[in-house]
């Protein structure tokens, strides 16, 4: 057994079960772009670990915590959304199950999950494919639409000064820079990421000053490999 599920976000450079993924290549996904409309305790840190302490967005603070964000979906007619395509063994037929609960999705109660999976299609350099994604849910009480400058403060508010530990997920800033670098090496730039990019260096000046490993962050550290560029890069 085997099955395709569509990433855009933190799937692509930590997939679920990246024991299981027998290929990663570029695809597309039309008339969706990618946005960090979802609020998450789980991708924040404390106060206490904050890397950068001075920068606080009082929304998203909570007693010894920082909330972040985390990428969603939303419609887009006449664009596109370059991710990729991860191609999964599932020879006991439990890897769905294992990404619906990562991403907060209750098939029995939809209504409640911050994602919704759909079925939809995808475009890659090899045709077109059939996939599996997780789109924001609209109704979530956890959506937010934030301007770029307050998406930049609240993902650096929220970055612990610490590299990911084992087993953890990396959070704030530790988030989007590993798939702005997929991005632009393997695909085509996000507009949007790369707005929040600059919006981090207004901040704190060039990311490059700050002597943090994750900066480096990128696929082989999974083993994994990508399979070529997007379809018409």
């Amino acid at each position: 057994m085997s099955l395709r599920v569509f990433a855009y976000g933190s799937l692509i450079d930590e997939p679920e079960h990246p024991d299981r993924v027998r290929d990663l290549a570029p695809a597309r996904w039309p008339a969706h772009r990618r946005r960090f409309n979802l609020r998450s305790a789980y991708r924040g840190c404390t106060h206490e670990h904050a890397l950068f302490p001075h920068i606080e967005v009082a929304d998203f603070s909570r007693a010894g915590a920082r909330d972040s964000l985390v990428l969603g979906t939303a419609p887009a007619p006449g664009q596109t959304l370059d991710g990729a395509l991860l191609h999964y063994d599932d020879p006991d037929g439990s890897t769905l199950g294992a990404l619906d609960r990562r991403e907060g999705f209750d098939p029995n109660a939809p209504e409640r999950s911050p994602y919704l999976r759909r079925a939809t299609q995808v475009h890659t350099t090899d045709g077109t494919r059939d996939a599996w994604v997780y789109v924001t849910n609209p109704t979530h009480p956890r959506v937010v639409e934030l301007d770029p400058i307050t998406q930049a403060r609240v993902l650096l508010h929220a970055t612990p000064r610490h590299d990911p530990l084992p087993g953890d997920r990396p959070r704030g800033a530790q988030y989007l820079l590993p798939l702005v670098r997929w991005l632009r090496a393997h695909a085509r730039p996000d507009p949007i990421l790369e707005a929040l990019v600059d919006a981090m260096e207004a901040e704190i000046g060039p990311l490059a000053d700050h002597p943090v490993a994750w900066l480096g962050v990128d696929l082989l550290r999974l083993g994994l490999r990508s399979a070529g560029r997007a379809p018409g890069s």
